[in-house]
């Protein structure tokens, strides 16, 4: 089966599973860089888009800090002078924002994690892209490995 030209033209990435390269607009199904074949009806067979490996280390970035913003905030409210206004006024909607926070967090940097090691397995990621996916599954271990620390020590952020 080759590809059709309305499949051609479709604006849907397709990219060899086996080395990444761009499957479109070739005579026949077959990858010329690694040989692999592709069904362009089935999207198992090949990948879709890549996703820019800065954009992983971006939401484990974020990630840390919606775990760690309601602990600094805490502190911070707690080393203040005495007598002086407190820099949330009540501290209420800190016992609900905090836990989600941390706990959202979390989740995103397991998913984060497991999502670039995912992708740091495959044949095709290379370059800037791996050293960024690396520094995501750095982030979001060390995020996750420090909250575990916090958690498991809660005396260590006792102001």
């Amino acid at each position: 089966m080759t590809l059709t030209p309305d499949r051609q033209s479709d604006d849907t990435p397709m990219r060899c599973l086996g080395c990444g390269y761009q499957l479109k607009h070739l005579p026949e199904n077959r990858c010329p860089e690694c040989g692999r074949t592709f069904d362009p009806d089935d999207d198992k067979t090949y990948v879709g888009k890549l996703v820019d490996g800065w954009k992983y280390l971006l939401a484990a970035v974020g990630a840390g800090l919606a775990m760690f913003a309601p602990l600094v905030v805490v502190l911070l409210n707690e080393r203040r002078p005495f007598g002086s206004p407190s820099i949330l006024g009540n501290l209420g909607f800190l016992v609900v924002l905090g836990p989600i926070g941390m706990i959202g967090g979390c989740i995103l940097a397991v998913s984060i994690a497991k999502a670039s090691w995912e992708d740091l397995r495959e044949p095709y990621c290379d370059g800037s892209r791996r050293r960024y996916l690396i520094a995501a599954l750095v982030v979001s271990l060390a995020a996750i490995a420090l909250m575990g620390f916090l958690v498991l020590f809660p005396s260590v952020i006792v102001v």
